[in-house]
């Protein structure tokens, strides 16, 4: 099946899945303790850092996570607890943490310190500094004006109190700070790291403090991790190695995964199990999946007429079938949705989020729409749905809708595949009408998701702009009583479905398939996973 990839490329794939039938003949005529103590996984590609304060990708946050902790990390049942936090208070005016750090280590056996922390985030304020979140130190006081040059670093809100304690003072109270304490932007890195990324390099071996430390990197073939010792919590870390191959090709992993020579198949590490070994994997109670807080939208550019009249962009979400999109497009577990947040976050009743077609009252929507734009469907302007031509799902999913539209409103839409990069650019630069997109929550809150949409956003996601909408979403940043709060985000979230600057279509899930004897596998609805209390029976 692999052979599909053509010249060299064959050659290369053919002796990597030679080099792992081999290791997995050897490993199955002498089933020892170290095969009980091995796990092996596929990625699709080498992380794109080691450092856990540039990492973005669902596959190597999941990776760096092993590698590293925070002041606080995801406990088993997905909840937030204290990592290398012994203890954290909060002042009365909520703006003031002191955090007492755990008597904790690096995998080279130096103590982690109070100031590991402050030169990390320093660092990341540098305007130079590659990370796609480090917007998030701007809610530490001053970080945004050293972020742009406007301060020096000594008016920065971190204080040292002594190498074990120390304060972080923030703008204003925001709720779900100890949310993003766990985030990997907010992970301490090592001195070497820190001096190895001032001067942008690669470093090996890698200094780092969490449950694994890495032990072996070749790009485009293999990484092992080892069990750290020097971890604070390394009695409970059953694994003694994580050995993970890098191959790129689904059908190959599939192959691999098939001759018993990988423990896990697909999400997050890899790429969607392909169709063709779906069937076979169900029936062997091997295919599972996990639900995601993500959510699968159509992303609407309302600067650009037609799609600025609100009836109009109502009338195209009720004309579509999603359920037909989930069963026989995406063939998972997927929901049907026409909410932004996914229904673990909603603050929403049921009856608001309605799925069903509505074709009557879509129909007289939209002519109710063309009547204020003074227009018949023969003359809309021409409206195009790009999406990145790679992605076979939403190549899938656009020619979909197109076909929808047609058939329920008979307005023709044009498509348009690009190549990812240049699908960004333009999306980024508002260079669109209609766009498919989605979002996954970077911390565990409503605010991940809303935030992306207001007039503030660091991400400049989407072209609309709502006043009373940002209102809310400022007021919901600081808003400490989870009630009022509560309040806050329903009404942002009724404007949302009134307005629709974008068309949610569908929640996540990811599929995966794992051999019934591993064990201990803890999923986070961000989509990573953790892996350091898993045991192979």
């Amino acid at each position: 099946m692999f052979f599909r990839i053509l010249g060299k490329n064959v050659i290369y794939i053919t002796l990597i899945v030679a080099c792992f039938l081999t290791s997995c003949s050897s490993q199955k005529s002498s089933f020892s303790d170290k095969n009980k103590s091995t796990l092996r996984i596929n990625l699709c590609d080498d992380p794109l850092s080691w450092d856990p304060r540039c990492v973005r990708l669902i596959k190597d946050i999941s990776l760096i996570s092993h590698l590293f902790e925070g002041l606080t990390r995801r406990n088993k049942i997905d909840k937030i607890e204290n990592g290398l936090a012994e203890k954290i208070t909060l002042s009365e005016d909520k703006k003031i943490y002191t955090i007492y750090l755990k008597k904790a280590f690096w995998s080279n056996g130096e103590t982690i310190t109070a100031n590991d922390f402050k030169a990390s985030w320093l660092q990341v304020l540098k305007p130079d500094f590659p990370s796609f979140y480090a917007h998030f130190m701007d809610i530490i006081k001053n970080g945004k004006n050293i972020r742009l040059q406007k301060m020096g670093e000594d008016n920065f809100g971190v204080k040292i109190l002594s190498d074990q304690i120390f304060t972080i003072e923030l703008e204003k109270p925001y709720p779900y700070f100890k949310e993003l304490l766990s985030l990997p932007i907010f992970f301490p890195v090592h001195e070497s790291l820190r001096k190895s990324t001032e001067e942008n390099k690669t470093i090996f071996p890698l200094v780092s403090n969490g449950a694994f430390k890495l032990i072996y990197w070749q790009p485009k073939f293999n990484i092992k991790l080892e069990k750290n010792s020097c971890y604070w919590e390394s009695s409970e870390i059953n694994l003694k190695f994580i050995d993970m191959s890098i191959i790129s090709d689904n059908a190959t992993e599939v192959l691999l995964f098939k001759k018993k020579c990988l423990d896990w198949l697909g999400q997050p590490w890899s790429s969607n199990v392909l169709s063709e070994a779906r069937d076979k994997l169900s029936s062997e109670n091997l295919l599972k999946s996990y639900d995601v807080a993500g959510t699968f939208w159509l992303l609407i550019n309302t600067n650009i007429p037609p799609l600025n009249n609100t009836k109009l962009r109502q009338a195209l979400s009720l004309s579509l079938n999603r359920e037909s999109i989930v069963k026989y497009i995406l063939k998972g577990n997927q929901s049907k949705t026409i909410s932004v947040l996914p229904k673990s976050l909603s603050s929403l009743p049921e009856n608001f989020l309605n799925t069903q077609v509505n074709l009557v009252l879509a129909k007289k929507l939209f002519e109710e729409a063309l009547e204020e734009l003074n227009l018949t469907v023969e003359k809309i302007p021409q409206i195009t749905l790009i999406y990145p031509s790679s992605n076979s799902r939403c190549a899938a999913i656009a020619q979909e809708i197109q076909y929808q539209w047609k058939k329920h409103l008979n307005l023709f839409i044009n498509l348009q595949g690009f190549e990812y990069r240049f699908f960004l650019e333009k999306r980024n630069q508002g260079d669109y009408q209609i766009s498919t997109a989605d979002w996954i929550a970077d911390f565990v809150d409503p605010l991940s998701f809303l935030q992306i949409l207001s007039d503030n956003s660091q991400q400049k996601y989407s072209q609309w702009k709502n006043n009373e909408f940002s209102s809310l979403i400022n007021e919901a940043e600081k808003e400490m009583n989870d009630e009022k709060r509560h309040q806050l985000i329903q009404k942002a979230e009724k404007i949302l479905l009134k307005e629709l600057p974008v068309l949610p279509l569908y929640h996540y899930s990811f599929d995966y398939a794992l051999p019934e004897n591993v064990k201990g596998v803890i999923f986070y609805s961000s989509g990573a996973v953790n892996l350091n209390y898993v045991t192979i029976n």
